[in-house]
């Protein structure tokens, strides 16, 4: 190792009963070990909290931070300010980490003397799946500037979400999660990536992700739509007179622009606003092409709203998912 500095890592709990001694137990098995491991309860209403005392009572890294609920981007920010480490890394509450993440982590940006290094991530079925061989020998790495690392970000190569990475804690002067908003992950990652001088990248995924099957995209609300449309306008305000690659921007743009699409369709099918929507995706669509708009998340869809036959493939499909469900 080239240094032995502390290391915060921040998980924020919100009743996680079930998954959060798992996940504790994937850093306490970290064979960096000079781990300050800062656990926020936030107003959780099972019995998370009390598991959090008994793993602290267990292990003296722990620190726990009892909190009213106030969403996770609140308890990110009260992880930031109570970080002890000058390096500092996110983990949610039901994922874990490969063993040797934060090693391989810390020394690719100590290496580099980079401000952030980020690793790739695996979507994994439960905490009790058995985690894929890593070979660390074939572990690659990438020095990027800000122009190159947030052109990457948005053409969905590396991923935009605040966890998977390590950094260097004074990178948070001045930048903190917009609390009370959905979607907090994207623009925080990219003001980071912006405020970054340079970042490294691992070619391995060493983050291992559990998919919340009851997430936004299958309980949507009308509030996720309006999150995101206020996020890709802040997106395309911070960016527009910077010199990433503009096509890149736009066809992160129309990609969520039709999630946006299809999350109101879903809630409210407000006419005004899937029209609103619909020509914000036009409109972006004019400053990129179908290239790019490929490698997005919701690419294929991206071209079917335009096409205009979108919102009847919706429609097919929620009279189908109704019959499923027995509606």
């Amino acid at each position: 190792m080239l240094t032995n500095d502390l290391v915060t890592v921040a998980v924020p709990v919100y009743n996680a009963q079930d998954t959060i001694a798992k996940t504790v137990a994937s850093l306490q098995a970290q064979t960096y070990t000079n781990l300050d491991i800062l656990l926020i309860n936030d107003g959780s209403s099972d019995n998370s909290l009390g598991i959090l005392r008994k793993l602290a009572s267990e292990d003296p890294r722990i620190r726990i931070f009892d909190q009213e609920n106030a969403g996770v981007s609140a308890a990110r920010n009260k992880c930031v300010e109570l970080a002890k480490g000058p390096y500092f890394t996110f983990v949610d509450s039901d994922d874990v980490f490969d063993p040797k993440m934060i090693e391989i982590l810390l020394d690719s940006l100590v290496k580099e003397d980079a401000d952030i290094s980020v690793c790739d991530y695996k979507e994994i079925g439960t905490l009790d799946s058995k985690l894929p061989d890593t070979d660390y020998n074939a572990c690659s790495t990438e020095v990027m500037g800000s122009s190159d690392v947030i052109n990457k970000a948005l053409m969905n190569k590396i991923p935009l979400f605040v966890w998977g990475k390590l950094y260097k804690l004074d990178l948070f002067k001045g930048i903190r999660f917009p609390e009370g908003r959905i979607f907090e992950d994207e623009i925080t990652a990219l003001k980071l990536f912006m405020a970054a001088s340079k970042t490294v990248s691992v070619d391995k995924a060493l983050y291992f992700y559990v998919q919340n099957t009851g997430g936004l995209t299958k309980r949507p609300k009308l509030k996720h739509a309006t999150d995101l449309l206020e996020n890709e306008a802040e997106i395309e305000e911070m960016l527009k007179d910077t010199d990433i690659d503009k096509k890149a921007l736009y066809a992160r743009l129309c990609s969520n622009y039709t999630l946006a699409y299809n999350i109101v369709y879903k809630c409210s099918n407000d006419p005004k606003l899937l029209k609103q929507i619909r020509q914000k995706n036009n409109s972006c669509y004019k400053n990129t092409d179908a290239g790019y708009v490929k490698n997005q998340p919701n690419g294929t869809s991206v071209i079917l709203l335009r096409s205009g036959v979108y919102r009847a493939l919706l429609g097919i499909r929620k009279i189908f998912s109704g019959k499923n469900s027995g509606a």
